[in-house]
């Protein structure tokens, strides 16, 4: 009875699963010479009628910066048209995954005053670094993103064919 109880809060698919091997006779009573729908029947069919979780689509610049928040929905097309009302804005889920965007990029001058800003093959610490170093100078940002280590990235004018020359944009001043 314990896998009953702890079943009905199972996907759909673990249910199947877990009473697959089992001798479904043992488990199903005769009630007037027919047999009652067995455990399984009833989870599966207990579990598709309740209610589709509430997902909440925030729009914001980004999913780091709640501040800019214009709102929370229920509706996807609510939110996408919330963000089409504010230009930069996008919508994200709950996990901050950009489900939509009418943000259309421009590219934007930097200015790095240190020597040795790494730069790294994807936007995060947690890519591999190239090697190589900006050096002091200006440079075309020319797509953002998020990632671990910074509170934003910025892919190099001179990597976006392969899309491999990203530096952290909290070592530099945009011009």
């Amino acid at each position: 009875m314990n896998a009953l109880i702890h079943a009905s809060s199972m996907s759909q698919d673990a249910v199947r699963n877990m009473w697959s091997g089992l001798d479904r006779k043992k488990i199903q009573p005769e009630k007037d010479g027919q047999q009652e729908p067995d455990m399984v029947q009833r989870l599966l069919l207990k579990s598709e009628a309740a209610e589709p979780e509430e997902v909440w689509y925030r729009v914001r610049k980004t999913w780091a910066d709640f501040d800019t928040q214009k709102g929370a929905f229920h509706s996807l097309e609510n939110a996408k048209r919330c963000a089409d009302e504010n230009e930069g804005y996008s919508v994200f889920d709950e996990s901050g995954k950009v489900i939509y965007s009418n943000d259309t990029f421009t590219p934007y001058l930097v200015r790095v005053s240190i020597e040795d800003l790494n730069i790294r093959r994807g936007p995060g610490t947690d890519y591999d670094k190239t090697g190589k170093y900006t050096g002091k100078g200006a440079f075309t940002i020319v797509e953002e993103a998020e990632g671990k280590g910074a509170s934003l990235w910025g892919l190099l004018k001179f990597y976006q064919k392969n899309r491999d020359g990203w530096i952290s944009l909290d070592y530099v001043h945009r011009i």
